[in-house]
């Protein structure tokens, strides 16, 4: 190789570990943990299991009767922190104090199940399956058979043993989730227990249980999952028919533009078309006009645009629905 094409690959190097460098300080200035060359805002996020991509995160409501998007909004995180803050417009969009939310698992986390108790909200969230460990106790003697004492702050194994606590709180992190501070709850006895290898793996030592601070509110959210498993399959078919209509049968499986603000405004588009064609749908072009007509928000004049554009959609209408 000549001594002109080494210098070449060597400046080729210089330049792109300056760039890098360039981008390490960046971050270090700004706090954050990743960043995207091709979209600032953008971030790498789970999409299912192991598989990620650089991409947003549009989190939507829907009401269960009609599977009418009632809010929406783009994020560039995960779903842990968002239940309250969704579940929260919808009230505010309804007008109404209590509602109940349904949620798949991603949505599970302490903190957020007791911020919708503290604002009336009643949730449905599935929670995550157990760890191996876990899977490996007998079902006599999982977490959920031990009786929690709130006065006296202690547990009572189904064999009668009292575990108790130091009342020292310590933080515990749960990969790609939430912070969260626990106590730990033991007993002696299970030294001579003789149902030990029942209860506990631990061959040194016996069965202990961590507490979460928000322990009460996961809890009550669990029973009712258990308790209502009917009303939480109705999830997929309120949630996921917006998302089935719009990314399969209308081709949207990915934005056009660039940063939060702008996809944001591209999805309100998509979003208002959908569901201005399940209002069609569900009432009928004529009933809709009507309703259109007669609805005057104050200070407004009526939306004769929209007015003409169903007008002209009442023309062409095939009768497929959403």
């Amino acid at each position: 190789m000549k001594k002109q094409e080494v210098a070449k690959k060597i400046a080729v190097l210089k330049e792109r570990k300056q760039k890098y460098e360039q981008l390490t300080e960046a971050l270090t200035a700004s706090g954050d943990k990743q960043v995207s060359t091709i979209d600032g805002q953008s971030r790498s996020l789970p999409v299912k299991d192991d598989i990620t991509n650089v991409c947003y995160n549009i989190q939507t409501v829907a009401d269960s009767k009609y599977s009418v998007i009632v809010d929406f909004d783009t994020i560039n995180e995960g779903d842990q922190g968002q239940l309250s803050t969704m579940a929260g417009k919808a009230m505010q969009v309804l007008e109404v104090e209590t509602i109940m939310a349904l949620a798949d698992k991603g949505y599970h986390t302490g903190k957020q199940l007791q911020e919708c108790t503290a604002g009336h909200i009643t949730t449905v969230v599935a929670y995550p399956d157990r760890n191996n460990r876990a899977s490996q106790i007998d079902p006599a003697y999982q977490t959920s058979e031990f009786s929690y004492d709130a006065n006296k702050d202690c547990y009572s194994c189904p064999q009668g043993a009292i575990l108790s606590t130091d009342g020292v709180e310590y933080e515990k992190k749960h990969i790609g989730r939430t912070t969260y501070l626990v106590k730990r709850y033991s007993t002696a006895q299970c030294s001579g227990c003789p149902v030990k290898h029942l209860c506990t793996t631990v061959k040194k030592g016996g069965r202990a249980i961590e507490r979460s601070t928000y322990q009460d509110a996961i809890d009550a959210n669990n029973k009712r999952v258990d308790e209502n498993g009917a009303l939480y399959k109705k999830r997929q078919q309120i949630i996921e028919h917006p998302f089935g209509t719009i990314k399969r049968s209308w081709g949207y499986s990915y934005t056009l533009l660039k940063s939060i603000e702008k996809v944001n405004g591209e999805m309100a588009i998509i979003f208002t078309m959908y569901n201005l064609r399940r209002a069609i749908t569900i009432l009928g072009i004529t009933v809709l006009l009507d309703k259109l007509k007669k609805h005057q928000p104050a200070l407004k004049p009526p939306n004769t645009r929209l007015l003409k554009c169903i007008s002209r959609w009442q023309m062409i209408s095939t009768g497929i629905a959403a």
